[in-house]
């Protein structure tokens, strides 16, 4: 436990408080209670979709080895202690990722969903040519359609005329 402060006669060391750079938002003088890196590692975990890097654990890392990371990690989010915005939310994911990972059942089935969901985005990735499609290949695609839908207009409006002439001739007989 060396990354907490040490306290002296009831108070922070003077040196161990220096240390704390304060973060200011929105160019005011108004001193926050958390430093730059705090506010990363919030943002970080918050924006990592992968249970394992949150960590900093391989895949084949093993339950200990992902407990020792929750623990350090679990310090340096705690709401109490790191007074970042979102910090609380952070702290939540590292709980819910450490029962995930740390269940056999819920980690296979983790893992399986894991495997799935990239192999879904690199199938996409390979086939997507929306990306390539020009606007005025769309605007061509829309001419082709309105020709297509006139032409189906005229061919049904002449066949309703030609129906309603023989329609006629075969009442005049």
């Amino acid at each position: 436990m060396a990354d907490r402060p040490k306290r002296m006669n009831g108070k922070k060391n003077e040196a161990n408080e220096s240390k704390k750079k304060k973060v200011t938002h929105d160019e005011t003088t108004e001193m926050n209670d958390y430093t730059q890196e705090e506010l990363e590692e919030v943002e970080r975990i918050k924006n990592s979709e992968n249970l394992y890097a949150i960590f900093g654990v391989n895949e084949d890392g093993t339950e200990e080895e992902i407990r020792k990371a929750y623990k350090k990690l679990a310090l340096k989010v705690h709401p109490d202690k790191n007074k970042a915005p979102g910090a609380a939310d952070a702290f939540k994911k590292i709980g819910n990722a450490v029962d995930i990972l740390t269940d056999q059942k819920k980690r296979k089935s983790y893992d399986e969903i894991s495997r799935e969901e990239e192999k879904r985005k690199t199938t996409f990735r390979k086939y997507d040519h929306t990306s390539e499609m020009k606007s005025t290949d769309l605007q061509n695609l829309l001419i082709s359609f309105a020709i297509a839908g006139t032409a189906l207009g005229i061919f049904y409006l002449w066949s309703e005329y030609s129906d309603g002439k023989k329609k006629k001739e075969k009442d005049k007989k």
